[in-house]
């Protein structure tokens, strides 16, 4: 099986490299045949999104005639296409990509499940984003992925199922969805699965193989599960929940105490972020730049300017499905990322080249009006969009690949990304302590 392009395949999914992934196919790579992974159970496409290889390495498969809805093999049995990989890993850009080249939104594995149910694996925004794109497309609603939601995903994605006309009292083989709500302790689902009209009264068979005879407040109470007994009874004695209301992000100066008091154990990142910057530094980046910064990003370069040189990256790679680690820009650095994508635009160079955003976002390849304040140092930024398309807002974080089509909407202005990760960054602190 020939290293001749397997050294080229490896380096490009452990680097994002579509460059590299180009050369593998140049060199006789076998794209759609199972020879990678775990029993050989992987094609290249499957392999590549199982080891977050990114969004630009599955476009170049795709481009080259992978089958997407190949499913990987594992001891003879069918198993996930590439779609319910993407779904599980919660990679909306590679779930675009599948579903705009073909991909089966509906494919049932060995075991019944679809991409839908896999994209309630985790509560994160990305697998949010998939389960949107999977029923924008047409994924039917089942059992499987409503009782996902309940136990491993999100509130989000209990509205979005019920919206599409999921029977959120469906009595399946694992019980109702309010039961395993009740049974997996999350008084944030349970509370969803009431406001959308799941049934607190409702009592399974006597012969029910998990639950014989039982209520989600039985469960509950089994399980020791006080809070949501509380929210059970409540709805029981006629009162149901009502929708959270929305937290407003705090100011920047908050936001980065927050960062700083969460970085502590990161002890080679916190000491690379920079002094702040002075108003003067800030205007003449702004004059050179022909670009007004909006206040909070401002306010950001106020208490940090930028990251030192060579210090580990402050965005990691599992942050807001980046796929890769980025670093803090300095302003100085902000002028000369900006500086090579304007040269590029200016020479033509993108001409014939359209991206594929995400609502919102302009189908440019690169737009002067995107401020990169983060880098991945190897070209994909993140940027500030000062021009975005319709439906979009001025100001919304996106990520800008430079070798791939995608362009993703991250956050709805700096402040809210700056949110997005203090409540990040808090959450794998309290999963360590």
């Amino acid at each position: 099986m020939a290293g001749s392009w397997q050294n080229d395949f490896h380096s490009a999914v452990a680097t994002k490299n579509a460059t590299a992934m180009r050369r593998a196919i140049a060199s006789g790579m076998p794209i759609n045949k199972h020879v990678l992974g775990f029993s050989n159970e992987f094609a290249p496409p499957h392999y590549a999104i199982h080891e977050g290889g990114g969004a630009a390495v599955v476009e170049v498969l795709i481009a080259a005639g992978a089958d997407v809805n190949a499913p990987a093999v594992k001891n003879g049995e069918e198993k996930e296409t590439p779609l319910g990989l993407a779904a599980q890993a919660g990679d909306v850009g590679i779930a675009k990509l599948l579903l705009a080249a073909g991909a089966d939104v509906n494919y049932k594995d060995k075991d019944g499940v679809t991409p839908l149910s896999k994209s309630t694996r985790e509560k994160k925004p990305g697998h949010e984003a998939v389960m949107k794109e999977l029923l924008a497309a047409g994924a039917k609603s089942n059992d499987q992925a409503l009782v996902g939601a309940a136990r491993t995903g999100s509130p989000a994605m209990i509205e979005m199922l019920a919206a599409s006309g999921a029977d959120v009292n469906e009595i399946s083989r694992w019980g109702t969805a309010l039961i395993l709500a009740a049974q997996s302790k999350r008084v944030d689902t349970t509370e969803a699965l009431l406001r959308v009209g799941a049934d607190p009264h409702l009592r399974l068979p006597a012969d029910h193989r998990n639950y014989p005879g039982q209520t989600a407040l039985d469960v509950a109470k089994k399980e020791k599960a006080s809070k949501v007994v509380s929210v059970l009874e409540a709805a029981l004695a006629g009162k149901r929940p009502t929708a959270a209301p929305v937290k407003l992000a705090d100011d920047v100066p908050t936001l980065w105490k927050r960062v700083g008091k969460a970085l502590k154990a990161k002890r080679d990142v916190k000491p690379s972020l920079q002094k702040p910057a002075t108003a003067a530094q800030i205007a003449k980046c702004e004059e050179a730049l022909g670009i007004a910064f909006p206040p909070a990003l401002q306010d950001s370069f106020r208490i940090h300017n930028g990251q030192k040189a060579g210090a580990d990256s402050l965005f990691p790679d599992d942050f807001a499905d980046l796929d890769a680690a980025f670093s803090l820009l300095s302003l100085e650095d902000v002028v000369k990322e900006w500086r090579i994508w304007k040269k590029l635009v200016d020479a033509g160079e993108f001409t014939k080249k359209k991206g594929q955003p995400d609502a919102g976002i302009r189908p440019d390849w690169w737009n002067p009006k995107w401020l990169p304040f983060a880098s991945d140092g190897g070209g994909d930024s993140l940027c500030i969009d000062l021009a975005p398309a319709k439906g979009g807002a001025a100001g919304q974080v996106i990520l800008h690949r430079h070798d791939g089509a995608s362009r993703s909407k991250i956050a709805g202005d700096f402040q809210g990304f700056l949110q997005l990760f203090a409540e990040h960054l808090e959450e794998a602190a309290a999963e360590n302590e």
